[in-house]
């Protein structure tokens, strides 16, 4: 992966990254377009005054598809994210989905490739120095994970609905698409400019034959535009099917899940308990993250994957969180955060005033409120 970052995006100071790594991905730029992608402004939202509007927007969220999705699937969900939360939301298409481009490479359609894509877009809107909360469904998940692990300064929290990333023992259906992915693509070079072979190729113009020179002209001019056609539509679709050559894992390790657990942000799991595709290893998850908050719907992936707007996901309490964590991070009132993230004051507990981090002020109260349940 990037032990330290990659060097030109000005990564900071991150835990160990995962040995297994991904795939050799080039950290040259004009490799990683931008692709497209989608900015909900705090100040278009409902509800706002355009004749005076608020100085900036309470937090930064970017919110990330699954595989063959693209980020319709979260638009309606951020548009209320942003009214409700007054936040800047982004959306992104991954490469070789929604209005992204492929890139030159077939097997350069990797996790980390993501992990780049997303960085770009962040550092280009100059969100890198931002607090942001990160929320993602299924495939994007990992992406998230990785882009936390390699980027952890900027994360205020993460939400992560249907994740994948759990090893998947007894469960064949991930590995079997992994296989499929492997036998038909190769390994992940970033190399090469992979042609996808069989119908792709089947437009060759060598055989054209015509009894005048004007129909030969015509029939070689549609012959190549069925075959730029075909070869388009091959690439896009053997490059979403290079993604999933590492699923489930993606390539996590235990030290890409131990940043959960070591930076503590807020963290909401949202899994489904009938999931065939990444099965909702509920106690791991636990394990991994034991301060996240888990929910288990009694659905399946696909439905979660494109019912992210039934969630209502505007409503947990991981948006005041990660507000609180802002307002510490920015050097704002500790006491006033506090009290956000915990309700208002119980009659005789301590004063906040002079505390000077959000660790000694959650320590104080529970010191205080344990002793008055003895």
């Amino acid at each position: 992966f990037f032990p330290q970052g990659p060097p030109s995006l000005g990564a900071s100071a991150m835990p160990p990254a995962p040995p297994d790594s991904l795939g050799s991905v080039s950290t040259d730029l004009d490799e990683f377009p931008l692709g497209s992608y989608v900015v909900l402004r705090a100040a278009d939202g409902s509800g706002v005054s355009k004749a005076n509007p608020p100085a900036s927007a309470d937090l930064g969220i970017v919110l990330l598809h699954g595989w063959i999705q693209d980020l319709s699937a979260w638009l309606s969900t951020a548009q209320r994210l942003r009214d409700a939360h007054h936040a800047d939301v982004l959306l992104v298409d991954f490469y070789a989905h929604g209005s992204s481009p492929e890139l030159r490479g077939v097997r350069m359609h990797t996790v980390d490739a993501l992990v780049m894509q997303v960085r770009r877009v962040v550092e280009h809107l100059g969100w890198n120095d931002r607090g942001i909360v990160l929320g993602a469904m299924s495939m994007g998940v990992s992406v998230a994970l990785h882009y936390a692990h390699v980027f952890p300064r900027g994360i205020r929290g993460m939400l992560l609905v249907a994740p994948s990333g759990m090893p998947e023992r007894w469960n064949p259906l991930p590995h079997v698409g992994a296989r499929v992915s492997s036998a038909l693509l190769g390994s992940d070079t970033g190399d090469e400019d992979s042609e996808p072979a069989g119908p792709a190729r089947s437009g060759s113009l060598r055989g054209v034959r015509s009894f005048s020179r004007r129909s030969s002209v015509r029939q070689a001019e549609s012959r190549r535009r069925m075959s730029a056609r075909s070869t388009s539509v091959s690439r896009r679709l053997l490059s979403r099917l290079n993604f999933i050559k590492r699923t489930p894992s993606y390539g996590h390790s235990d030290d890409t899940f131990a940043i959960l657990s070591h930076f503590k942000w807020p963290v909401t799991v949202v899994l489904a308990r009938y999931d065939i595709v990444h099965t909702p290893q509920e106690e791991e998850w636990r394990a991994k993250a034991p301060h996240a908050t888990i929910l288990v719907t009694p659905m399946t992936h696909w439905w979660l994957c494109t019912h992210a707007d039934d969630l209502h996901i505007e409503e947990y309490p991981i948006w005041q969180q990660t507000t609180a964590e802002n307002d510490c991070a920015g050097g704002g009132d500790v006491a006033l955060a506090l009290r956000r993230r915990l309700g208002s004051a119980s009659v005789g507990e301590p004063s906040l005033a002079g505390v000077s981090s959000l660790e000694e002020g959650l320590a104080i109260l529970r010191t205080s409120r344990r002793r008055s349940r003895l």
